[in-house]
């Protein structure tokens, strides 16, 4: 018996254009369609429910001072074991599920995933320390650029700004906002807000999520992928169905790829 997210009514037509929408196409309006569908099978995705305290900083003008709380999470159990870089271990996170009412289901014949050994403390270890890391980064970029900008427009009453200033300019913007984006997607994933810090993991449990592992291969070089279709995203008509995050890493991870076809031909 496991926990499990109730499937929505979805359409059989809703799940070919998701699928339709991500295969491999060619051409100036992308009509040539270069891969093929060879197997679907749907698979019960195992996620962890963490709950979690947290401080939120007084420093923050809105409070007063530090404040405690509580907060949750969901982690994939299946790849967190798999991952080591911090960006993938983020786009693991789904907390856009962990409030969903949970049912009991006996999996009987239907695959299900199965969940690897980790240490969740130590992920958010991890992830915290990264964060810290990267805001300082973010931080000596801005102080960097700000002069540059200074210098600028003081050198610009008199020389042109030159060739390697303007590179670098462009170089400090584009990982300014590059580490801005990471920064707002760990708040996001992990339900946090600007000043705060978890402190402690309370608790942890599994429940199950319905996804649809779609095999497919290109026509011409054979090379095979897997597309992965997430049927809560998909009930809920918001954002596409399928699973960016998964389908990306189980592509360019062969840990992750050779997992996940170990759970489908079990």
């Amino acid at each position: 018996m496991i926990k499990v997210v109730q499937i929505p009514e979805i359409k059989r037509m809703e799940i070919e254009k998701t699928i339709n929408k991500n295969l491999a196409r060619k051409g100036l309006v992308r009509r040539r369609v270069l891969e093929v569908v060879c197997l679907e099978t749907m698979i019960w995705m195992p996620y962890y429910k963490i709950h979690y305290e947290f401080t939120e900083d007084g420093n923050e003008p809105r409070i007063d001072q530090n404040t405690t709380g509580s907060g949750m999470t969901a982690l994939n159990a299946m790849f967190s074991s798999c991952v080591e870089e911090e960006n993938d271990f983020l786009s693991l996170f789904r907390p856009d599920i962990h409030e969903l009412e949970l049912l009991d289901h006996n999996p009987s014949t239907e695959v299900v995933g199965s969940v690897g050994t980790v240490d969740i403390p130590a992920i958010f270890d991890k992830l915290l320390e990264y964060r810290a890391e990267i805001t300082i980064e973010r931080q000596e970029m801005v102080q960097e650029l700000r002069k540059i900008h200074r210098r600028m427009q003081t050198m610009s009453l008199i020389l042109p700004t030159s060739k390697a200033t303007r590179i670098r300019e462009d170089e400090l913007t584009r990982r300014i906002a590059q580490i801005s984006g990471v920064s707002f997607s760990f708040l996001m994933r992990l339900g946090l807000l600007e000043n705060t810090m978890i402190t402690k993991v309370t608790d942890t449990g599994v429940f199950h999520c319905p996804q649809l592992i779609v095999s497919v291969e290109h026509k011409q070089t054979g090379e095979d992928r897997f597309l992965i279709v997430d049927f809560v995203r998909l009930g809920r008509k918001k954002g596409g169905g399928l699973d960016d995050a998964l389908t990306r890493l189980c592509s360019v991870d062969d840990v992750c790829k050779a997992t996940l076809e170990a759970a489908i031909n079990k």
